[in-house]
């Protein structure tokens, strides 16, 4: 009986420790990495300590983009659906039996209804150009997102074990999740006061992005957003968030921030300047450790690592400038730059049409996104920089240097206009045979005041297209310009390889290049596109002297800023639906090139230059000029008017010039894409804004 009763005490005991040993081994081996997880988010906690994001001036200390407390509104469906958690605890099946009542939303006199109501009618607002809903559509949005989440919950339960998924529902039905973003202050306060009538709803702060001119200067300050799923894994086996801390935070902290998902949440800037010094303007991450008491639900600091503070950065645009240059594009589709010759300052720098970047900070609706990835005419393409164009006739500027200077033509020599250049090449004919009418015989300065086209396809000829392609390049075509910002492009002017084709000196054609192609790049036409920004720094070294500048968009010095020889990191392609920015990739590190030096002297005359200026001159001045019935002639303005064709499509229209004539300050480009004649669209836009680029240095404002 004694032994029975020892055996049975002695088998209690061995399943009693088979069962604590097979719970042990499943707490330390099966869900190991859960429990260490759990202990290290709730025993202690990890956070990045971050700096504001450093802010965006224009060159008089103007705030263009900066920082503002803004709320998002979170969602808890336990407390939505129970009033009164405490008298009705959480449950496998209560939460099963919950997820039923999402259909509570369907019926207007219930509960929840009635509480999304209330809530919908607080975050309306007045209907704007956007078309953010408002009123019964915001109702309707919200209602969706709720149902979405429980549709991810049930969906994500759905292939787990039975006990996994009972356990997995319970978690997430505590969770909070994020609904609507930007919440004002005043919205944030009528929740969190009145917690009776928005249950189920609550409200935390964070810092945002605030672009405080909307469409101003957004292709040049870009916007931020968060960080796509393929860029962190990419980010992380590169390092880069390991980078982006201050340098006493060891690996093994960094490496229990990567666990927690610590940098999952974080922006990065997208295009623009928000991009390019993404480093500058994020500074360096701290990083806090706290041991949280969840008793009496008090946090305790244990260390802290500071962050590294910011830098704000000041560019170059003046923003009334800004204004009034995009102003004048509006309604209009391409581009239009306004360049300190002397010093290659970007005064301003516009391209149409533009984009709110402050409708890019999350969620973005879906209007929006559609405009931004769908819209045909590209809102995020920067054309200022990156749109590649014929030159039309303002490349005859290149003509004129590469005749005079190689001396195949003197500022005295003349061709005769009868409308055609020859009878053996009809084609090439000039714009004034449209009028039934000829220009009769002209010199250079009358050449460019009527834009003959015989006047530039002699000269060109007589140059050779040897000469007009080196000249191009010296005057900055067919090469980037490496201005502060990602995105700008080479354009297009042949190689060398192609000039080797010409015909020789026995007057053989090799290959396929043919006087005929020399007689189209004479005049802006065939193998020849140049992007806005070259065009505006060829006309600051046509005004200047013969020195071409470096475009500069950053006024603050960031010599001492910039780490150099850094890797790059190749950024991948964005998700399906999400804004794609348009040009080369940018290192999100910003692979920086300083502005100081890049200038190079193109090695014009003085003499051919001052023919270029009278010709300039007269195409706005002298009556009969291209340019002449424009508004630009009560300006103390030059410039070439272009007229680019566009196979099947309407021409490009161009403007391009320097002010004051006399004592050039700026160079200016405007660029109007299927615009028509440049002399009716593009110079008249130049008109708009010329005289607040003039007040720039008559007010040394």
């Amino acid at each position: 009986m004694f032994q029975r009763r020892i055996f049975t005490i002695l088998v209690i005991i061995s399943i009693s420790c088979f069962i604590i040993v097979v719970r042990l081994f499943s707490m330390q081996v099966i869900d190991n990495s859960y429990y260490r997880t759990q202990s290290r988010k709730y025993a202690t906690r990890i956070e990045l300590i971050a700096e504001p994001r450093g802010k965006i001036l224009d060159r008089n200390g103007n705030i263009l983009a900066t920082n503002k407390l803004s709320f998002d509104l979170f969602f808890t469906p336990y407390r939505f659906f129970r009033a009164k958690p405490a008298e009705r605890p959480a449950t496998a099946t209560n939460i099963r039996a919950s997820l039923s009542e999402i259909n509570y939303l369907d019926d207007p006199s219930s509960a929840q209804s009635l509480i999304v109501k209330e809530l919908a009618t607080l975050l309306s607002v007045p209907e704007t150009p956007t078309g953010r809903p408002t009123g019964k559509a915001k109702e309707n949005e919200l209602v969706s997102r709720i149902k979405v989440i429980y549709e991810r919950i049930l969906s994500r339960s759905a292939t787990k074990s039975e006990r996994d998924r009972r356990s997995y529902i319970r978690q997430q039905y505590y969770n909070r999740y994020r609904v609507f973003s930007g919440l004002t202050l005043e919205q944030a306060l009528q929740i969190e006061t009145r917690p009776e009538i928005f249950t189920g709803f609550s409200v935390s702060e964070k810092v945002s992005r605030q672009y405080l001119y909307n469409e101003l200067a957004s292709h040049i300050i870009g916007y931020i957003g968060p960080i796509w799923q393929e860029e962190y894994d990419k980010f992380i086996e590169k390092g880069y968030f390991y980078e982006m801390l201050n340098p006493a935070v060891d690996e093994n902290t960094y490496q229990a921030l990567i666990d927690l998902g610590e940098f999952k949440d974080e922006f990065l800037g997208r295009i623009g300047i928000e991009r390019q010094f993404n480093r500058l303007l994020s500074g360096k991450y701290g990083v806090r450790l706290s041991e949280y008491d969840y008793a009496t639900r008090e946090k305790r600091e244990l260390s802290r690592i500071e962050s590294i503070t910011t830098l704000d950065i000041q560019l170059t645009i003046d923003l009334a400038l800004q204004k009034k240059v995009e102003e004048s594009l509006r309604g209009k589709t391409g581009a239009a730059i306004v360049m300190d010759i002397h010093n290659g300052e970007i005064l301003a720098i516009a391209s149409a049409p533009s984009f709110n970047p402050n409708l890019l900070q999350p969620p973005v609706d879906k209007q929006t996104t559609e405009y931004i990835t769908k819209s045909p005419s590209k809102p995020l393409y920067n054309r200022a920089i990156a749109g590649e164009y014929p030159p039309g006739s303002v490349f005859k500027i290149i003509t004129a240097i590469a005749a005079l200077e190689e001396g195949k033509i003197k500022p005295n020599t003349t061709f005769y206009c009868n409308g055609y250049f020859s009878p053996s090449y009809k084609k090439f004919k000039c714009w004034i045979v449209e009028h039934n009418r000829e220009h009769g015989s002209y010199a250079i300065e009358e050449g460019f005041k009527h834009s003959c086209n015989i006047f530039f396809y002699n000269a060109g000829k007589l140059a050779g297209a040897d000469a007009l392609i080196n000249w191009a390049g010296k005057m900055g075509l067919g090469k980037r310009t490496d201005i502060d910002i990602a995105g700008d492009k080479r354009g297009l002017i042949p190689e060398q390889s192609e000039l080797s084709r010409l015909s020789g000196t026995d007057g053989e054609k090799r290959g396929k290049w043919s006087l005929s192609e020399t007689l189209n790049i004479s005049i802006g036409q065939g193998d020849l596109m140049v992007t806005p920004l070259q065009i505006v720094r060829m006309m600051s070294a046509v005004a200047n002297g013969g020195k071409l500048v470096k475009p500069r968009l950053i006024k603050t010095d960031l010599a001492h800023n910039i780490q150099h020889e850094q890797p790059k990191i190749s950024v991948p392609a964005a998700p399906k639906g999400e804004p794609r920015p348009e040009g080369r990739e940018a290192d999100p590190r910003e692979r920086v090139r300083t502005a100081s030096g890049g200038e190079t002297m193109c090695g014009a005359s003085p003499t051919t230059l001052k023919q270029i200026h009278n010709g300039l001159y007269k195409v706005v001045h002298s009556e009969g000029g291209t340019a002449y019935g424009t508004a630009v002639r009560n300006l103390p303005a030059v410039g070439k008017t272009g007229t680019a064709e566009v196979s099947g499509k309407r021409s490009h229209a161009w403007f391009a010039g320097f002010a004051p004539f006399d004592k050039p300050r700026i160079a200016f480009v405007v660029v109007i894409e299927h615009g028509g004649r440049g002399s009716e669209v593009a110079a008249p836009v130049a008109a708009e804004f010329l005289p607040e680029a003039l007040s720039l240095y008559s007010s040394n404002r």
